[in-house]
């Protein structure tokens, strides 16, 4: 089956927008979990921007601009920042319109933008900013994804006499491949990296600017341990969260192989992609979808392992979510998994190598010694990254610009 066989039209269109612009990796074969997030639509219909708009505070702080996105919940994501430090401007989404008016609406404003991740959810985040904007001088605005919602906030920034900064979420190899690092990226006053090596290479491509890694954060009053853990390779209950950069072919055959080693392992594999439901459901998975906070906390909780097979990371969510519920994880060593894990507080794997990944699962499932160290030394590893402390570090980030 080609891959334009079960391509939504609109991402057709976009993906040929991002070529005519040079945006060259989004149409190649083999790329089909492209992280398209922020097209801002929910069943063909366009998302926009609802609620109420910011109010100005008197006290300096920091104006931090994000999309609540609606398959993160209240506890996971970048997002959470802002309970912790500056001010948000927010906004939510309501139906605005569907067919092929907002096809053409994103592929248009993408296309505008010069930026494959670009909506109109991030226009009307842009256009709220801007408009806080016209009653400030001197503050600054930090737009929390900016691989997704910065075009023209830097313009009107430097218009009303404002700075601004961004984070950047994605992997080198990701930013490449969509075709950046783009322009307006180095007119922030700052670039925050969730991992070094994006560090790293952002201050090899855009010199004059200034980068800065603050690690991302975790809820850890939220994901917690559960009292007590006691599996057995006879009955392990084995999760996975998440698609984005996961490599499931890798999944696949881990599932596979610890099948056949035991019958009775249990595998719960959260946050498919649609078009990978039936074939792990063949495999004997359970493959929930819709869960809350509290759902997904408890998978963690209730879970033995977790496998987490990546092809490329800076920060994940899931690592650190399973860190701070104590569940042992065995994960892919790359990019940022190394800089929010150290030796016992997860078990490194080879990227791209099924076996490892299966030998590691069946050697903690067979020696409760270390199974436990390593559920011990996660929670403590999570701890390192509770939001409170980030949210200090980000305080520091803004003092200096």
């Amino acid at each position: 089956m080609s891959r334009r066989s079960y391509e939504p039209q609109w991402l057709h269109q976009s993906k040929l927008a991002c070529q005519r612009n040079r945006w060259s990796g989004y149409g190649r074969p083999g790329h089909e979990h492209a992280p398209y997030r922020h097209w801002a639509f929910e069943g063909g219909s366009l998302m926009v921007a609802s609620g109420n708009g910011p109010t100005v505070g008197t006290d300096g702080a920091a104006k931090l601009l994000s999309i609540r996105i609606a398959h993160i919940g209240a506890h996971s994501g970048y997002h959470c920042l802002t309970r912790y430090v500056g001010e948000p401007i927010t906004i939510g989404g309501t139906r605005w319109a569907s067919g092929r008016l907002s096809r053409w609406l994103t592929v248009g404003l993408c296309t505008l933008a010069r930026v494959p991740w670009y909506s109109p959810g991030s226009f009307a985040l842009e256009v709220r900013g801007g408009a806080t904007m016209l009653s400030s001088r001197g503050l600054i605005y930090h737009v929390l994804q900016a691989d997704n919602d910065l075009w023209l906030t830097p313009l009107l920034a430097t218009l009303t006499k404002n700075r601004v900064i961004g984070t950047v979420h994605q992997p080198p190899s990701e930013i490449e491949r969509a075709g950046g690092p783009w322009a307006n990226w180095s007119r922030l006053d700052k670039i925050v990296t969730v991992s070094r090596h994006q560090a790293a290479y952002l201050q090899s491509v855009l010199p004059g600017s200034q980068v800065e890694f603050v690690p991302h954060g975790v809820d850890t009053d939220f994901f917690t341990p559960p009292p007590d853990r006691a599996p057995t390779l006879d009955r392990a209950k084995i999760l996975c969260v998440g698609k984005h950069l996961r490599d499931f072919d890798v999944l696949e055959r881990v599932v596979m192989q610890l099948s056949r080693r035991s019958a009775g392992c249990r595998f719960t594999l959260i946050g498919l992609p649609a078009n990978l439901v039936s074939r792990f459901r063949q495999l004997g998975a359970t493959c929930p979808v819709g869960l809350s906070d509290h759902d997904l906390r408890d998978a963690y909780r209730s879970a033995d392992i977790m496998v987490l097979p990546l092809k490329e990371s800076t920060a994940n969510n899931a690592l650190l979510e399973a860190m701070a519920c104590g569940l042992p994880t065995v994960v892919s060593a790359v990019g940022g998994v190394l800089d929010y894990v150290v030796a016992g507080s997860a078990v490194l794997v080879p990227a791209g190598d099924a076996e490892a990944m299966s030998e590691a699962v069946v050697d903690l499932l067979e020696n409760e010694s270390h199974y436990r160290s390593i559920s011990l030394l996660a929670r403590q590893q999570a701890m390192r990254f509770r939001w409170e402390d980030v949210g200090k570090q980000m305080s520091d980030i803004y003092a200096s610009v």
